[in-house]
């Protein structure tokens, strides 16, 4: 792609919303697959537990469960991490994004420090008032979906999700 075509298609953005169920994240994808006209980079930040328990049975279930999801619902090669964060339990991660949840530094991966969840999404360029109410949801086991793609077509997506 030449800069003149990069430049018309405009600038590339992050989008979260939340959803409270599974169906309604499914939905989401569905629609994003069924109108999207360019790739879209997509990613789920969850929380599995209140506590951290990384190593137990259920985590090794839900890993295998959100794989098949993945795999199912956006055709892409899926990466689950999960990652325990001291104010909210263990934390997963699937998609484009799992990188920057994982990414050490000090010891730790970012997701694993207080407020590395907030940092990353506010990184994202996700506004403060946005990302507070994200983490909130999340707290209270709701799902972030996290889109990458062009900010006219996102705008457009926005609407039917």
């Amino acid at each position: 792609m030449k800069w003149g075509e990069m430049e018309k298609q405009g600038q590339k953005r992050f989008f979260v919303k939340s959803y409270r169920y599974l169906w309604q994240l499914e939905n989401a994808i569905r629609t994003i697959r069924r109108r999207a006209t360019s790739e879209l980079q997509m990613s789920v930040l969850g929380k599995l537990s209140p506590t951290c328990k990384l190593g137990d049975k259920r985590l090794l279930e839900a890993k295998n469960e959100w794989n098949a999801f993945w795999k199912r619902t956006t055709g892409l090669p899926p990466n689950f991490s999960s990652f325990c964060n001291p104010d909210m339990g263990t934390l997963f991660v699937i998609g484009a994004v799992a990188t920057q949840f994982l990414h050490h530094t000090g010891g730790k991966a970012l997701g694993e420090i207080a407020s590395g969840p907030f940092g990353i999404l506010r990184g994202l360029g996700v506004g403060e008032g946005m990302v507070s109410t994200c983490l909130k949801d999340l707290d209270k086991r709701c799902y972030l979906f996290i889109l990458r793609g062009y900010e006219h077509e996102l705008d457009t997506l926005e609407k039917w999700i």
